[in-house]
């Protein structure tokens, strides 16, 4: 190998390592957009932002019990082989109001006590936030319905 070759090595070695650590930038960047990764069990606490897989015969279950929750963000993605995802809340009490905050896929739909979420399914991922003052506790499951 010449002087010359070996000049000509070195900017390309070096091209190919900002490549690879741009790559690896961009992994990192969408692991934490996502939030950590959690187990299916999920508490909301004051700022909560979790992401949970949902593979075939994982039960998620997110609860909470504080009055004052500023955001709790979950999101539940199906995994492996689940193709739809199942959403159900045996404890639901969020009553119409300003104060208080329960939403699936937001800005989407928004759900009080009177139109409460009742076996929910999704295809794709499904983002849960509950937020606001004077909450009540709460209580959802989340499941794979079909794999």
């Amino acid at each position: 190998a010449t002087l010359l070759d070996m000049r000509m090595q070195i900017p390309i070695l070096y091209l190919v390592q900002a490549l690879l650590g741009q790559a690896n930038n961009a992994q990192d960047f969408e692991a934490r957009s996502l939030g950590r990764s959690s187990s299916p069990d999920v508490e909301c606490g004051l700022w909560t932002r979790n992401t949970v897989l949902v593979g075939p015969g994982t039960v998620a279950t997110i609860t909470s019990q504080l009055v004052k929750i500023r955001k709790c963000t979950v999101l539940f993605k199906p995994a492996g082989k689940c193709t739809e995802i199942k959403m159900a809340c045996s404890n639901f009490n969020v009553p119409k109001g300003g104060d208080r905050w329960f939403s699936l896929n937001p800005p989407g739909r928004r759900f009080t006590n009177g139109n409460r979420p009742r076996n929910w399914k999704s295809t794709t991922d499904l983002r849960l936030l509950y937020k606001g003052k004077q909450c009540n506790p709460l209580k959802c499951r989340v499941s794979c319905t079909q794999s």
